[in-house]
């Protein structure tokens, strides 16, 4: 006897005999993995290995495209990343965020993590000598303190020995 059901009604039948057996022996077949994991361990990353090497066009195609779907992610993934060279972790991170309003600290604009202006992701604003936090800032104010730390003492100091002004500049024919 052939079986006439279509193939895409066998292949949820299956799906859902294999999702309800998994929830009632769930524990069991857990118990079977974790005892059996350890022996295949190696065999089971050279298959790995093996087909990813196999498929890598399609993974990093796969990836490119997640990761082009979903902005927010890459960006949350990234300050995570960075969190640990300012020795703070995501709960902190949030907390910072929380008691700032998800606003930056010096323009009070709105911070999020689904935008796809730069300016509107939160950064993290830090000590560069100490590297401690001091708050979090969007991408022009973080730049701006930056250059306020780092340049403005290297203009004062070219001011300085010869006593030079800045500015008004006139192009052409000088007023008199």
């Amino acid at each position: 006897m052939t079986n006439t059901m279509p193939t895409a009604e066998r292949y949820q039948e299956n799906r859902e005999y294999h999702r309800q057996y998994y929830h009632k022996n769930k524990d069991k077949i857990r118990l079977y993995y974790k005892l059996r994991y350890p022996q295949r361990k190696e065999k089971i990353r050279a298959q790995v290995k093996t087909y990813r090497d196999a498929h890598k066009e399609e993974f990093k195609a796969y990836s490119k495209w997640w990761w082009k779907t979903h902005p927010s992610k890459l960006k949350r993934k990234r300050i995570i990343r960075n969190l640990g060279f300012y020795g703070i972790i995501w709960s902190q991170f949030e907390d910072l965020l929380i008691n700032s309003k998800s606003r930056c600290q010096i323009c009070g604009k709105k911070l999020w993590f689904g935008s796809f202006d730069k300016s509107e992701v939160p950064h993290i604003d830090h000590n560069h000598e100490t590297l401690k936090v001091r708050g979090i800032l969007c991408r022009h104010c973080n730049l701006f303190l930056w250059q306020y730390e780092n340049c403005l003492p290297q203009l004062f100091s070219y001011l300085e020995p010869t006593k030079r002004e800045i500015g008004p500049f006139f192009y052409g024919k000088q007023p008199s």
